[in-house]
């Protein structure tokens, strides 16, 4: 009876890992290049309105479908890099 509960174990183990590398870290990845690409954004945008080079300070939503270019990126990355781990 162990045996067969150490093989269940192991199994969800397994699936966990994989979730874990091909679904969670990514997104996680995917969301911290988001966040960098808006703050970036966002400070520039500020820069140039301290300087006077803008009116006004505001984000829309240009800036949020620009920091999705972040978030798509480093998803692709942590993606590629589990594919190439795989191979070796």
């Amino acid at each position: 009876m162990k045996s067969n509960t150490k093989d269940i174990s192991h199994s969800q183990s397994g699936i966990f890992m994989i979730l874990n590398d091909y679904v969670i870290h990514p997104l996680n990845e995917g969301f911290f290049g988001f966040g960098i690409f808006l703050t970036v954004l966002s400070a520039s945008k500020f820069v140039a309105f301290l300087f006077g080079a803008m009116r006004s300070f505001s984000v829309d939503e240009k800036d949020l479908i620009l920091s999705s270019v972040g978030f798509i990126c480093l998803f692709l990355i942590d993606i590629l890099k589990n594919f190439d781990n795989q191979k070796d």
